[in-house]
């Protein structure tokens, strides 16, 4: 068994494979090593044991909390995947608290998360063990921990960011929508990163934006305070145009409806509240630019407190 342990934006993940997972091993994740004992999040990677003997069926009452977990539908009681043991040793550790629960089985694999404890088990069919090599499985990584962060005070926002004039400046767009070009032309300033940024409130309720290693560019374990967050737009001509709040709030829950429907009622509530105060704490603009050029003069003016 493998085990790996990193710090990202102050949170501990505790990461045990039963092989070598290849994403982990890139450079960019090297400076978040930790040794620090115990974990905030725990995640476990195994393969599913179909010679194991299966246990008996699902009681009623076992049938019923199963139900009351996110999104489970009544056609997957049947499943003969919930009777091996170790899968259904951690569904019956979620059955305590239902709502805090999402329990997913599709496509050969069984992937539980436990919001009450902060556990993450991705069962996978020993055939499919080639999935954990291929590009894809670096961004399903940080889509499995991503619904967690809310416990923690933090949001894993879909965009680049980098530290100017020691303020963090947060660039948001979909996929191809011009992220790493933003931060490859902010030349010289630390780089959180160019596709993922974890934002965290802190207890002064000050929101910081932190580093992660979920994507090729970025400076390591940096972090500042949220400063500016821009809705990028390719354009042959720069502009910067100051928006309202709400644009940019809806902007940002839109863009992760995808983890939505995996979270709890209530840590969907944290995340919202995350996201309506970095939106109110930093200023938001519409940021046009042309693949080669951006006016940082007048962003830091736009920025300047």
């Amino acid at each position: 068994m493998f085990l790996i342990k990193h710090s990202i934006a102050g949170i501990s993940f505790s990461t045990e494979s039963d092989f070598c997972l290849p994403h982990m091993a890139q450079p960019n994740f090297e400076p978040f090593l930790s040794e620090m004992t115990g974990a905030d999040i725990c995640c476990r990677f195994q393969a599913l044991d179909h010679a194991s003997s299966p246990l008996g069926e699902l009681t009623e009452n076992q049938r019923e909390r199963l139900l009351a977990t996110i999104g489970f539908p009544r056609k997957w009681l049947e499943r003969k995947i919930l009777d091996l043991p170790l899968v259904r040793e951690k569904i019956e550790g979620c059955l305590a608290y239902p709502d805090l629960a999402h329990i997913g089985l599709r496509w050969g694999r069984v992937i539980i998360r436990n919001y009450h404890s902060n556990e993450l088990d991705y069962f996978y069919d020993p055939e499919n063990a080639s999935e954990f090599s291929n590009g894809m499985m670096a961004a399903r990584y940080r889509n499995l921990l991503a619904p967690f962060l809310p416990n923690f005070s933090a949001f894993m926002s879909h965009g680049g960011g980098i530290i100017r004039n020691g303020m963090a400046m947060v660039f948001l767009a979909s996929d191809e929508g011009g992220k790493s070009s933003v931060v490859k032309l902010a030349v010289g300033c630390p780089v959180l990163s160019d596709d993922q940024v974890i934002l965290r409130k802190q207890d002064n309720n000050e929101i910081v934006a932190h580093g992660t290693p979920f994507a090729p560019l970025s400076s390591g374990m940096v972090q500042a305070k949220l400063g500016g967050i821009f809705l990028l737009e390719k354009s042959d001509n720069f502009s910067l145009t100051p928006i309202p709040i709400r644009d940019a709030v809806q902007f940002i829950w839109k863009e992760h409806m995808h983890l939505w429907f995996l979270m709890p009622k209530a840590l969907r509530v944290k995340a919202f509240n995350i996201i309506v105060d970095a939106c109110a704490q930093a200023k938001s603009f519409r940021l046009g630019f042309s693949k080669d050029y951006i006016d940082w003069d007048v962003v830091d003016a736009a920025t300047k407190k």
